[in-house]
Formats: C-alpha cells, structure tokens, sequence
C-alpha cells in the first residue's frame, strides 16, 4: 500500500455518481479496452462478494474502499452496467481504506492506518481495524473499532474467528465482531533457530492461500526479510516456515500464491509508489515453492527464485523517464480464478494482465515499447505479457479479476483508481485454459489407489471453495504399462485397483487428458511392494 497521507473528506459526503463516467479514451492499449465507470473520491483496494438471493440465483458486488472516506458497495452482477447499492461513509473510522470481506458472516473489515485527527471522533483510536456489518447492503452498519493496534496498514481474514492486522501484525480475535480482542503481536519460533528468540510475522500485505487454508505468504516492505511462508493451521499461534531475503526487492508489498499454489509472487512497490517515479518501476519476483519447476529442490522451507516480470513499459518516449507518467511501478494485482493471468495496477502506467506460467517466450513482451529497462532494476525473465491500458489522468491502486466461478467474469478486470475511481476494464487477450488439481491420496497395502480430481479455488459465497470434477475418466499406468481407467465420482474421488505385483518399487502414474476447458494433467508417486 502507497506511503502517504490525504486529509479525510467530511462525513456522509457523496461518493459515487449515480451516472457513469463520461467516456474515456486510453492514452495507450493492448487486447484491453475501458467499458464503463463510476467516479469516486480516492478509491483504493478494492475486494468482491458473492450472494445467493432466495431463488438460487447469484449477485456479484465490489467492495471498493476509499481512501479517508470509507468503502462503496458496486452491484457488479451485470458487469456492464455496475450499480451503487450502498455506502459505509465515515472518514472518522476508515483512513487507509484496505477491505476485507468474509461473506459467511456478512462482514467487512478495514484498516483505519490513521492520523489521530483521522479518529478523534472515537476517541483517537487511530491505527487499528474496523469490522461493519453488511447484511443490508444498502445501510452498511458499523459494529466496532479496535484500536492501538500500532499502524494497521491492513489487515487479512484468516478464517471466521480470526483476523491479522499488519505493519505490526496483531491476531484479532473476532469471535464476537461487536467486541473484538486484540490478542497481541504475532510471535514465531524459527525452525531453523528453535531455540533462538521468536520471529514476528513481518506483514505488509498478507495472503491466506485459498487452496491450502492452513498457509499464508507474508510480504515484508522491507528485504530484511523480505517474505516469509507462515503455518497457519492454529491461527492463533502461527509458525514460521521459511523466510527469505531478497535483495532485488525495495519494498515487498504483496505475496500472492500461483492459482495452483506452485509459486509465490511477490510484487515490488518501489519507493512506495512516491519516491520512485522511473517506468517501469517494481516487478513481480516469483520463487517456487513446489519443485515443480527446479526438479523437486523448491519447496516451502526452500523457496527458489525463478524468474522476475515487468511490465513492458518506459513511456511512450521509451526513456523511461517520470514525465507525464507520474509515479510509475507495481501494486495490486490479483490472479485469475483457475489461470495463471495475472491482472495488476501500475499507478499512473495503467492496468496490465500478463500470463505466469511459463518463462518468457519470444514476442511476450510488446513490440510497441522499448522494452524493460534492465538497469530498472531487472529484465523479464518470467510470464509473457498479455495485454495493458492506460486511462488519462488516472493512478491505478488496484486491477483485479473477480475469481467468481462464472465465465461472464473472465473477460472483465476492475479497476480502483485515486482519480477517476473504479472503472469497469474488458480484456480481450489469450485466454488459456484453466488448471485443476489431481492427487493421489493413498495406495493402500491391498493394492487400492484412491485420489481425488477437483478445481483450483473460485470465490464464492462460502468463501474459497475448491469444487470437484466429476465423471470425469482417468487413466492409471504401472511402470509405463496400461492399468486401466475409472472415473471420477460426484466428489471428484475415484479408486482403481492396481494389479497384481511382485515385491519391489514401481512407478505408478495417474493422468487426466483434460477437456476444452482445463489442460491435462498427471501425477506420478512410488509404490514399494
């Protein structure tokens, strides 16, 4: 998040116009176009939810926080056409204006990260959260506000009970959202140090992996370290996996896990989108965590850098001068439900989307720029760029996808800008195909496999959902050698049993040929007899 401050506009102050924006015309465009927009003042993180209303059908809401002022609730159902519904206007909590939505209890919390003036009107509560009721979406209720949380830049759901604030990271008990408790600063013992002084979780922005509810990667803002990978399982006393420290990194400002939880993506805000104005400013850094692309050596103790991405831009004049430009470098970004396309916010160089992949490949970056300065501070060696726009006079905080299970969304990223708001983007790029999630779950001595074939996660009313693919037919190899198929029940699980086999190892292999709509996939494990 952007290191600055911006006096509070007055309570109950009109946010969002009614009509949408006057047309805008992109000062720049790639496979990407601008579709529609409601002007806001300050908009800045920006979140979604789900709803299933009483008849079974789904409605689809942004959550766009502002800056001194609040957050918006958008009617995005119809993408097109976005809709106002409410607002929850009160400067005299919210300041930094990072949201968090947990749709199971009809909650959104946000980082205050205020001056004292910022609160006075609640005592001078000041760096701390706030937790506001949005069952009725068209009067957002404010429940409470934990304060003298230390500089609560924001804040990450963990899951129904717990909340973490960061920049210190406190654990918050929310049990009770009306008279939330603040149960300290999170302390971790080093594995590699068991015996040492524990470890803070160095939180700037801080993502819970929606396939692995039991690990979240942690973005630093400093490289001392730099991230860390954090065991979650017991929310209330995290532990430290590993930490790394990379010193390519200025200001670590988001750590976000691959769909398919193979990778880390850790973006760089140089000079915290203030001080660093040179397109085209901080990348994204990607370090495997899965050994799925370094032969088995990565893992979560022992993440390994593969690979770094910028997008292709140094001004029109390809000097990479500020000029015109303003401040120029990375900041929120969100992968694509079930893809590997990256959507991020680049300040005042507009939205991009890029796919990650895979490593660069000959034409992934756009002919029409210059290219990536390598003195600034890198050259792309990961993800092929997909597509950009930037929009006149705009300063892009955040460009996400909505990681709803629909495909109406996947041609559409939303943008929250600090001055024209939110704004409504269509993506018309190279749209691979989605990725799933085959795993063998147990050879039993008997000579029974069993597994499971479902999605990666999609964002739902009930939260991260990993849905199964059913009925789908998978194929099962013994040393190369044809064992037979079965097929995926309602659930996603099957069971084969495997033949007859004399003592020794074997290789055994279970392969799904994928569809139109998902890639192939395989999984190998040893099987000793």
């Amino acid at each position: 998040m952007r290191w600055w401050t911006l006096i509070p506009a007055a309570v109950g102050v009109l946010l969002v116009s009614l009509t949408p924006a006057a047309s805008a015309v992109p000062v720049d465009a790639k496979n990407m176009g601008w579709v529609t927009g409601l002007p806001q003042a300050a908009a800045s993180d920006i979140e979604f939810l789900e709803r299933e209303e009483e008849d079974g059908s789904l409605s689809r809401y942004a959550i766009v926080g502002n800056i001194g002022h609040g957050f918006q609730i958008i009617d995005i159902t119809d993408p097109v056409s976005p809709q106002p519904v409410g607002a929850f206007l009160d400067p005299g909590v919210h300041y930094q204006g990072d949201v968090q939505v947990n749709p199971r209890r009809d909650l959104v919390v946000v980082a205050t990260d205020g001056a004292p003036a910022a609160t006075l009107g609640y005592g001078g509560v000041g760096n701390g959260i706030a937790f506001v009721d949005i069952s009725d979406l068209s009067s957002p209720t404010l429940l409470s506000v934990l304060g003298g949380l230390g500089g609560s830049h924001n804040s990450t759901i963990i899951d129904d009970r717990y909340v973490y604030t960061a920049l210190p990271t406190h654990i918050v008990d929310y049990s009770d959202p009306e008279n939330p408790v603040d149960l300290g600063v999170a302390a971790m013992t080093d594995p590699a140090n068991p015996d040492g002084p524990t470890v803070p979780i160095c939180g700037h922005d801080i993502t819970l992996d929606p396939n692995r509810p039991d690990r979240a990667y942690s973005a630093c803002s400093s490289n001392s370290p730099s991230w860390q990978v954090i065991d979650v399982s017991d929310p209330a006393r995290p532990k430290l996996v590993s930490q790394i420290r990379d010193s390519k990194l200025s200001i670590p400002h988001q750590a976000d896990p691959a769909p398919d939880s193979s990778f880390v993506v850790v973006t760089d805000e140089r000079g915290g989108g203030v001080s660093h104005n040179r397109c085209p400013g901080g990348g994204a850094h990607i370090y495997d965590i899965s050994g799925t692309y370094t032969d088995g050596e990565a893992s979560e103790a022992n993440p390994i850098k593969i690979g770094i991405w910028f997008a292709p831009f140094t001004g029109t004049s390809g000097s990479g001068d500020a000029g015109e430009w303003g401040n120029c470098t990375m900041h929120n970004m969100t992968f694509q439900a079930e893809r590997f396309l990256l959507s991020a916010g680049w300040y005042s160089a507009g939205a991009w989307v890029t796919d990650l992949q895979a490593a660069t490949a000959d034409g992934g970056e756009y002919q029409e720029y210059s290219g990536t300065d390598s003195a600034v501070p890198g050259t792309t060696t990961w993800g092929n760029t997909q597509g950009n726009i930037i929009l006149a006079g705009d300063e892009v905080w955040s460009t996400k996808w909505t990681r709803f299970d629909d495909p109406v969304f996947d041609r559409y990223a939303f943008n929250s800008g600090l001055t024209r708001g939110f704004d409504v983007l269509s993506y018309d790029g190279t749209l691979p195909r989605k990725v799933a999630r085959l795993a063998i779950t147990d050879i039993a001595p008997d000579g029974v496999l069993s597994g499971k074939l479902d999605r990666f996660a999609v964002w739902t009313y009930e939260g991260w959902v990993n849905k199964p693919l059913a009925g789908e037919t998978v194929t099962v190899t013994v040393d190369g050698a044809d064992a037979g198929t079965t097929e995926t029940a309602d659930d996603g699980t099957f069971s084969a049993s495997l033949p007859d086999l004399e003592q020794g190892s074997y290789t055994v292999t279970v392969a799904w040929a994928g569809n139109d709509e998902y890639q192939p996939n395989s999984v190998t494990q040893t099987l000793t007899r």
